[in-house]
């Protein structure tokens, strides 16, 4: 697991991975220049995993239980020219990387020749582990019983990707953004240069305050029986710890089918 601190991801600044790569974390006025759909489907293509796209692989001939996270990535990489992640990679061109074989290990690696860069597999992990703590992601991972259950879980994807396709898109920033700035009172400048992590982790952080506070007051009003509320001290703390709860045990979605 990526170690790197809140205060770090609250702040902001490029994540540099190595002399050659850095993720950087736009602000809501560069996403939405963007294209807030477009930037979030881009954000959840670079931190798919083969369980993400059961049915896609199926049609492709593929069995999604067999392919590792940075295989998938190295497929879908192809697809992802300097334009559609310069926000977040920079200069870097995804689709100019060509796949080489690692000579002292027999791994695959993912080369940029003119640029003389380099992604393997740790270099991958810290990139996509970066991007998941940012956006609030988690790593998707399935695994089924048999093959009965496996053939299910792929028509399963299949009739999720169809039913959302027929979806009205609904804006993941806004609720953050009206919420945040309603109860804070800001401006509309400020609310637009705050970055991603920044807006999420403070409309996460005013919603354990206001639950906080309810808590208090129905104690001392005697409208809620604090003996029956399993963790009423720690629940009645606004500052508590909330990233760390979200981040143990559910760094990997996992299911079994």
């Amino acid at each position: 697991m990526l170690e790197i601190d809140e205060v770090t991801l609250w702040m902001g600044e490029p994540y540099i991975v190595n002399d050659k790569i850095k993720v950087f974390q736009p602000n809501l006025r560069q996403i939405l220049a963007y294209g807030e759909r477009q930037y979030f489907s881009m954000i959840q293509t670079l931190c798919s995993t083969s369980s993400n796209m059961k049915s896609q692989l199926a049609d492709m001939g593929l069995d999604w239980e067999t392919i590792e996270d940075f295989q998938m990535f190295m497929m879908l990489a192809q697809s992802l020219d300097k334009e559609k992640t310069q926000l977040v990679l920079g200069d870097i061109d995804l689709s100019k990387f060509k796949i080489f074989e690692n000579k002292e290990n027999g791994e695959p690696v993912m080369v940029d020749q003119e640029n003389d860069i380099i992604i393997d597999r740790l270099i991958y992990l810290r990139i996509v582990e970066y991007l998941r703590r940012v956006h609030g992601l988690t790593r998707a991972y399935d695994r089924t019983k048999n093959q009965f259950v496996h053939e299910m879980a792929i028509e399963m994807d299949r009739e999720e990707i169809q039913s959302n396709a027929k979806k009205q898109y609904k804006s993941f920033l806004w609720p953050l953004i009206s919420s945040v700035k309603a109860k804070q009172g800001y401006t509309k400048q400020y609310v637009l240069d705050m970055q991603v992590f920044e807006l999420v982790h403070e409309a996460n952080r005013l919603q354990v305050i206001t639950q906080s506070i309810a808590l208090l007051q129905g104690s001392y009003s005697g409208m809620v029986d604090t003996k029956k509320i399993k963790g009423f001290s720690e629940q009645c703390n606004w500052m508590r710890d909330i990233e760390s709860n979200k981040r143990t045990g559910q760094e990997i979605k996992e299911g079994t089918y």
